[in-house]
């Protein structure tokens, strides 16, 4: 690989000419910029980046960490991400071991400039000992999380309004008989995620008894809740009329895990979604789902992560949720 002395030899000009030129500062003529660019062509020359880092202590490198990248909401969340980073000039690299904290803290260790988190599984103990590295976060969290380092930026989902939408449309199609599939566990009420805790206060609201033996959880994938439905829910005889899933692609393992029982859906048993992407606006019946604007809201994290990697002060916020009715909740007239 050349260096920036081959190159200084090969234009013959100085090395502090060519750290002006790929630094785009200090004054160079018209001529010997010419002969920098056509040596740095010659020789293939990449700047060392690595060292840069080192002299600016901004790596330009971004950590997004979330708990199931083959989630297609997470998956369009770091599609955003990467995309606003990238503009920025600013790479990302992803994590998605989110129960291993040695892991997570030994990649944010190789002086990354910010941290992205969208998972409600990472615990804040290891989320504090980040920003406790003076590494910029900012969450993307399903509550207002206590007890984390007040340098950390939480932007929140305003889920009571979300699952109340839904809990309300199930029941204006008759349905009361309800089954939940979640993606985080279930059994320590103390920890249940913002969706559950809304969705069973709108259910008590509204009198409706939720029966345990239809909680399904650590359902984080299509497959994962086909198979957990299949196995818990259709080996019963007493069975639910409606799933609400915490995500779209839970939701169509769920919809397989119906018809593959000889049931259908809406006419049947009807299914919610949560995230809108585009599988759930693609699938058959197209999803009802709640919409949360994933690529703004991608973008405008990232935006904000990158003003705080600039060591500006930035406030969170909360994202208001729009309910979309769609074919898998109404049965054609």
């Amino acid at each position: 690989m050349a260096t920036r002395k081959e190159v200084a030899l090969e234009a013959g000009v100085s090395t502090a000419a060519v750290s002006y030129f790929i630094n785009n500062n200090g004054y160079l003529s018209q001529e010997k910029r010419e002969k920098i660019a056509a040596a740095i062509k010659k020789l293939n020359y990449r700047p060392n980046l690595l060292a840069k880092s080192l002299k600016t202590n901004d790596s330009k490198q971004l950590v997004f960490i979330c708990n199931e990248i083959r989630n297609p909401f997470h998956a369009e969340v770091a599609y955003g991400a990467s995309s606003e980073a990238y503009k920025m000039g600013y790479m990302t690299m992803f994590c998605n071991v989110v129960d291993d904290e040695d892991y997570i803290l030994k990649m944010c260790s190789y002086m990354v400039s910010g941290v992205f988190i969208s998972t409600t599984i990472i615990r804040t103990a290891t989320i504090n000992k980040i920003a406790q590295m003076n590494i910029p976060v900012v969450i993307l969290a399903d509550r207002q999380r206590q007890g984390l380092d007040p340098s950390v930026t939480q932007i929140t989902i305003d889920y009571d309004k979300a699952m109340g939408a839904l809990v309300d449309h199930v029941l204006e199609q008759g349905k009361r008989r309800i089954a939940y599939v979640a993606s985080s566990g279930m059994q320590d009420s103390a920890r249940y995620d913002g969706k559950t805790k809304a969705l069973f206060a709108h259910c008590q609201e509204k009198g409706i008894a939720l029966n345990p033996n239809w909680f399904v959880e650590h359902a984080t994938h299509t497959q994962a809740a086909y198979d957990a439905v299949q196995a818990k829910i259709f080996t019963q005889s007493d069975l639910p009329d409606a799933f609400i899933c915490t995500n779209d692609a839970t939701a169509l393992g769920v919809i397989r895990a119906i018809t593959d029982n000889g049931l259908r859906v809406p006419e049947d048993v009807i299914v919610t979604g949560f995230d809108n992407t585009v599988y759930g606006q693609m699938s058959t019946p197209r999803l009802t789902t709640i919409d949360l604007g994933t690529l703004n809201i991608s973008r405008e994290t990232v935006g904000l992560l990158l003003e705080k990697c600039q060591g500006k002060d930035v406030n969170g916020g909360v994202i208001d949720p729009l309910f979309i009715p769609r074919e898998s909740t109404q049965v054609p007239q």
